[in-house]
């Protein structure tokens, strides 16, 4: 009679055996070139040590840059304090603090606070049409020229009626109830310009030829 020979185990219940048996044996073949390389040939005692160096460097790296940083936002605030403490000197000169215009020492100008512009103390009494009134305020000592629309107007106060009574009273002189030119054209028309009427500030349109206008320079 041959002999019967019996499994141990069927397929479906020793399959589990077999399967931890094998990852055991690729355990044991990789798991020491594994740790090798992640060492770069070193215990792994040794790399950990070279960590703790490399990082307890880097924490001195840090603590030099949070240093320099103190130092520099330390430097900036300084800074910002002369900044907000000093005081932007008086456009128009040192002790002209509570007044708007100033006049000048000669008498020949008169200096606007606010804006910082410097106007003649008394205008032409002349009359031109726009490109000599261009060229009488660039022939003026001193830089002066023809303002524009914007400029001219810082000097209207609309809280009153006459403006250039307004204006006499104060330090200019022989400023006009008259139409007084400016350097800006008006676009819809390329030879007419702005103009700004002295007795009630109103602006107004003219072609650059009308010659009955006046002007008041600035620099």
């Amino acid at each position: 009679m041959e002999p019967i020979y019996r499994p141990l185990c069927s397929w479906s219940n020793c399959r589990g055996v077999l399967i931890v048996g094998i990852g055991t044996v690729i355990v044991l073949f990789i798991t020491p070139s594994f740790v090798h390389a992640q060492f770069n040939g070193r215990s792994p005692q040794g790399a950990l040590s070279s960590q703790h160096t490399g990082l307890a460097t880097d924490h001195q790296n840090l603590g030099l840059d949070h240093r320099q940083i103190h130092q520099k936002l330390e430097t900036l605030l300084e800074t910002m304090k002369t900044m907000t403490t000093t005081t932007p000197a008086p456009l128009c000169g040192a002790g002209t603090d509570g007044q708007r215009y100033v006049l000048s020492e000669d008498g020949q100008s008169v200096c606007d606070k606010t804006t910082g512009h410097h106007w003649e103390q008394s205008p032409s009494t002349l009359t031109f049409n726009q490109e000599n009134a261009r060229a009488h305020c660039e022939r003026l000592e001193g830089g002066y020229r023809l303002p524009g629309i914007k400029e001219l107007a810082t000097v209207i106060d609309y809280s009153v009626g006459n403006q250039a009574a307004l204006l006499n009273a104060g330090p200019f002189s022989g400023i006009d109830y008259a139409d007084y030119w400016t350097a800006t054209p008006y676009a819809p028309i390329t030879t007419a310009s702005w103009a700004i009427n002295f007795r009630n500030g109103d602006f107004k349109q003219a072609v650059n030829w009308t010659p009955s206008f006046k002007t008041w320079c600035v620099r």
